[in-house]
């Protein structure tokens, strides 16, 4: 029985570690990791395409790592011995524990001249699948429009009463209203008469010399009938 248990285990290392051991003697180097990027968080249950630029030829193993950059270890290959083509899609288990940061992928060329050589990604996170439906469906909830309250306006009129005592007078002054008009009385102009004085006539000729003697026979008639 102890056989079978050890014979089990050493099977289930041997699975794990199926990729090629990285050459830690020297440091990364090539085929370096896009995505996921530095604190992104992937979500689980989903397809997520990692991206690389792939620099050597030959195959490629792709292994997610688990803990702070100072004491990181592998926790399982995500893929074994494909084709260095630069992309990947993964779609990461519900049973990862969700974290913000302290994930990370490495990956191993398998074949060719750079097997053994390895490149790290930066640390990212996984979110929960739930999380992310919840934290959806608050943003949705919030975002339900609240009505503003309406403003109600109140007039207040004051009316005074003013009693004046019997017998005393009150002026009550006039207020003009409407645009008042001035009466502007223009001067008479002067009435002018003409006066015509009667030039002498201007006689000539004969006839001028018998209307003369005309009426001076007639101014002497004129006298001697006066007295």
């Amino acid at each position: 029985m102890r056989f079978f248990a050890t014979g089990l285990v050493s099977a289930l290392v041997a699975m794990a570690s199926a990729y090629t051991t990285p050459d830690y003697s020297v440091g990364p180097s090539g085929n370096a990791i896009l995505t996921p990027g530095l604190q992104e968080q992937v979500p689980a249950g989903k397809p997520y395409e990692i991206t690389w630029n792939p620099t050597t030829e030959g195959s490629v193993s792709l292994v997610l790592l688990r803990g702070p950059s100072e004491n990181v270890q592998p926790l399982y290959a995500i893929a074994e011995n494909i084709g260095n083509s630069g992309h990947f899609t993964w779609t990461p288990s519900t049973e990862l524990e969700p974290d913000v940061t302290h994930y990370g992928l490495l990956l191993v060329v398998e074949t060719g001249a750079d097997k053994g050589a390895y490149q790290w990604s930066t640390q990212f996170g996984i979110q929960a699948a739930d999380s992310e439906a919840s934290s959806s469906s608050a943003s949705t909830e919030t975002a339900q429009p609240t009505e503003a309250p309406s403003s109600t306006i109140t007039e207040t009129t004051v009316v005074t009463t003013t009693t004046c005592p019997e017998g005393a007078s009150t002026s009550v002054p006039v207020i003009p209203t409407g645009t008042s008009s001035t009466f502007v009385q223009s001067p008479s102009a002067p009435v002018w008469t003409p006066t015509f004085t009667p030039a002498p006539p201007q006689f000539t000729g004969a006839a001028g010399r018998n209307a003369v003697s005309f009426g001076a026979v007639a101014a002497g008639v004129a006298a001697v009938l006066a007295f």
